[in-house]
């Protein structure tokens, strides 16, 4: 910090926490301000002779300073604010007071006074763009930011509208479409994580409530982009603040500040390198009279691209007719047109056409459909965004333009992938032919493939593997057509492989299974490297995101998988993913999407052992083990590496498809290495080997059913350890393939068994009529049946235990309320029938 003067404090309630009662309050304006001196992070205040601060009293005042360069979380330790008191009293001695902290003081539930405040970080590439910008009306808005700063579990996302906007009760906050947090090469959007409510309130000043609290279940994470919606309802009038006074926050559990904007939230952001914007390009929305298609009869504007593959695969730009543009009134205004973030127009005055059929020499030149010329001809080009100088437009007048503009790589996901048209974007004031009309106008998907990605069950050399691939197609693949997934040499699959369905691989829900009349075959390419050859049936594979678990067997061969090689995935080892047109061709073939790399894995070495350590019933309960399904859980491993771990590096823990890990699986005792925390179970976990006490655990971090645990330094080889590690949660069920692995970063175990869920297996529900009731039926007169129900319990169910059944909506128990008749059978191993009321 660096003091810059002193001021009266302002007037707080929160200062009645500082008066008790028959101690008077002096420092606003009872001190002289002009003895306040400030050089650095340090402010003085002189005492004169005859001067003093009694015991009881409280000096309140206001420094004005300038911020640090560095953002500074309020619980840093190098946050902190100290008081040093020097004077020779009575005496002739200087007495010091050596620095005392300032400490907080609250009331319960409230943040009063903290001990120092919050240095705010910087959030980046910040956008915000609404569906609807017409006054008084409820819509949602995307909302795009990157953070610099990490927020704890259970943070905070805080959006400030300007005066007259309002988020409502409830406060609607959503993800954005699955696609935008599609896996591609370029940095991922993320969606926040686990949106646990949303509370909107009148900020300072405002009637309506016009300030927004997102609560997340997760962790923001530093250096993260993230994406949502959130709905809001329009003002009734337009004002020039609306470009300026729109905030993003983040802040802790605690409400304190960690990241903001330094400005409004921009409605577009403009792309890295750029020099040249119109105005307005970096303020917020603003709102407009009327909304095309939607107000006054105009017409919705349409966009047709000519080709979606991106700029890099096509080696040209694709042609766009934007069509049909017009007003409601007479009117002399500025035109802006934006595209989705990532397209970038590329202008001449040789390929832009503007012209009316009418007017135009040459029909080739003209554009269809157009009446008459857009006035202002060519326009002025920034990045994604076309802007015209004020020029006259007519009622009844059809205007358009066709140009040229570069496709991006992927789908943009930086902003919402629309075009914005917007007539009158400078206006600063609200009235006739001002700030006239605007559209929102959805942009298709680019043609390339993504969500790419390879998981596995064991990366062990020459092991039987489980393979687990996704990719997301944009373009339909014909009959004979087909999917081709290329490998590092070495891998290899059966001749004719299998495919089956993996359901929310990598916890992409919603996942799609290939068509059942597609084949796949393996094949190995003139360089030695794998091809799975996923061959189209005669109905095709329809635009999906799809998973699918192929087996096959990894090399015999151990390999390295660095971060930050200059290949496509930016791993030492990629797949490669390619939508064909007619698989025969292999790649020679034409691809319809853009391909797609993924990265890949090491392939290790043996690890000694691993597995889940065997604790007897005083074990599993003092560890806090809990095999019920959906619940968390916390299981203890035992391993024992064959070489030592020289260096800080990774231990991953890979479990069946459906275990959960948190984001952030190290905190509030998520890893525990210590045997000793658990004194009634140190024993047993002992005999599975003891950590090394100067071997750190750093963090964990967990994705799906991968825990991948970061650690120093010092484990030893032939040395067997332990640690406890905590599931966020358990399957529903038993997963089908119910094996562990433990992976070093030079070794790897084989699969080992997991556990069976605490839950009812075999279950069956069988009806002896499948009749329905008569429509509008009541009791007694609807059909009443007999159903057998089987089902085998993991535990066993103690004398005066119940069983619960719960029927679907719309049956009722024949019987009603009270007692029911019903007859309960052990079939296996002994056959025994009882009757149960």
């Amino acid at each position: 910090y660096a003091g810059l003067g002193v001021e009266v404090a302002p007037a707080l309630g929160a200062y009645s926490l500082l008066s008790p009662a028959g101690r008077p309050l002096v420092g606003r304006g009872a001190t002289d301000l002009t003895r306040w001196s400030c050089s650095g992070n340090v402010c003085t205040y002189d005492l004169r002779r005859q001067d003093g601060l009694h015991a009881g009293q409280h000096l309140i005042v206001s420094f004005v300073v300038a911020n640090p360069a560095d953002a500074l979380l309020q619980g840093d330790s190098l946050n902190r604010w100290s008081l040093t008191l020097s004077s020779t009293g009575y005496g002739s001695t200087v007495q010091t007071l050596g620095a005392v902290e300032f400490s907080a003081v609250t009331n319960p539930g409230s943040f009063d006074f903290g001990g120092s405040v919050s240095v705010l970080g910087k959030l980046v590439g910040h956008c915000l763009q609404p569906e609807a910008f017409g006054p008084n009306v409820t819509h949602y808005m995307s909302v795009f930011f990157e953070t610099e700063q990490t927020v704890g579990m259970a943070g905070y996302v805080i959006v400030r509208a300007p005066a007259g906007f309002d988020f409502g009760v409830p406060c609607v906050a959503a993800d954005l479409q699955a696609s935008y947090y599609d896996i591609t090469a370029g940095a991922k959007t993320w969606p926040l994580p686990g949106i646990a409510g949303c509370a909107a309130t009148p900020d300072t000043g405002a009637s309506a409530r016009s300030r927004a609290a997102i609560r997340v279940h997760g962790i923001l994470h530093a250096s993260r982009r993230y994406g949502f919606r959130i709905r809001v309802a329009n003002p009734s009038q337009y004002a020039a603040a609306h470009h300026s006074e729109w905030r993003l926050e983040t802040m802790t559990a605690e409400q304190r500040g960690v990241d903001g904007t330094y400005a409004s939230v921009a409605f577009t952001p403009q792309l890295s390198g750029s020099t040249v914007l119109p105005r307005g390009a970096s303020e917020s929305w603003g709102m407009y009279a009327l909304q095309a298609g939607v107000d006054a009869n105009l017409p919705q504007p349409l966009v047709a691209i000519s080709s979606l593959l991106p700029y890099t695969a096509a080696g040209q730009e694709a042609t766009i007719k934007l069509f049909p543009l017009q007003v409601h009134e007479d009117v002399a205004t500025t035109l802006r047109v934006t595209a989705p973030l990532s397209y970038v127009w590329k202008i001449s005055g040789a390929d832009f056409l503007f012209r009316a059929g009418a007017a135009s020499a040459d029909p080739a030149l003209a554009v269809a459909g157009a009446t008459a010329d857009l006035p202002g001809g060519l326009p002025s080009e920034a990045d994604h965004e076309l802007t015209w100088p004020r020029s006259p437009y007519a009622r009844g007048e059809q205007y358009g333009f066709i140009a040229r503009i570069r496709v991006p790589d992927f789908t943009p996901a930086r902003s919402a992938n629309a075009f914005f048209v917007e007539f009158g974007y400078a206006d600063r004031v609200w009235g006739t032919g001002l700030r006239h009309a605007a559209a929102r106008i959805p942009a298709p998907a680019v043609r390339a493939l993504t969500n790419a990605s390879v998981a596995y069950s064991t990366s062990l050399r020459g092991k039987v593997n489980r393979f687990r691939f996704s990719v997301r197609t944009v373009t339909a693949v014909p009959a004979r057509g087909g999917l081709l997934i290329r490998g590092p040499a070495g891998f290899s699959f059966p001749d004719a492989c299998h495919p089956s369905r993996a359901v929310g691989v990598d916890g992409q829900a919603g996942a799609s299974p290939l068509p059942v009349d597609s084949t796949c075959n393996f094949v190995i390419g003139s360089s030695g490297e794998a091809q799975i050859r996923l061959t189209a049936g005669d109905a095709g594979m329809p635009a999906a995101l799809y998973a699918f678990e192929v087996a096959g067997t990894n090399p015999s061969v151990e390999s390295e998988n660095k971060e930050g090689e200059s290949t496509a995935c930016g791993w030492t080892q990629c797949w490669f993913f390619h939508s064909l047109q007619e698989m025969q061709l292999g790649l020679a073939s034409q691809e319809l999407d853009a391909r797609a790399s993924a990265r890949g894995f090491a392939v290790r070495g043996p690890m000694v052992d691993a597995r889940l350590a065997r604790l007897d019933a005083a074990g599993l309960q003092a560890t806090g083990r809990n095999d019920k399904p959906s619940q968390m859980n916390r299981l203890t491993f035992t391993f024992t590496l064959r070489a030592p771990m020289l260096e800080r590096g990774v231990l991953a823990v890979r479990g069946p498809l459906g275990f959960v890990f948190e984001d952030d699986c190290l905190s509030g005792d998520g890893v525990v290495t210590d045997v000793y925390a658990f004194p009634t179970a140190s024993a047993q976990l002992a005999k599975h080997g003891v950590w090394e006490r100067d071997v750190p655990v750093h963090s964990c971090s967990g994705d799906g059913p991968v825990a991948e645990i970061e650690v120093g330094a010092g484990l030893r080889a032939s040395t067997p350890y332990s640690f406890v590690l905590r599931v966020h949660a358990n399957p529903q069920r038993t997963p089908a393939w119910n094996a562990w692995t433990l992976e070093s970063p030079s070794e790897a175990s084989v699969p080992f068994d997991g556990f069976a869920l605490w839950t009812f297996t075999q279950a069956a529900v069988v009806g002896v009529s499948t009749a329905s009731a008569p429509q509008g039926a009541l009791p007694p007169t609807r059909t009443e049946n007999l159903v057998n129900i089987s089902f085998r319990p993991h535990t066993g169910l103690e004398a005066s235990g119940r069983l619960l059944l719960t029927a679907p909506s719309g049956f009722s128990f024949a019987h009603g309320d009270g007692p029911c008749p019903a007859l309960l059978e052990e079939r296996d191993p002994v056959l025994a029938a009882v009757s149960a009321d």
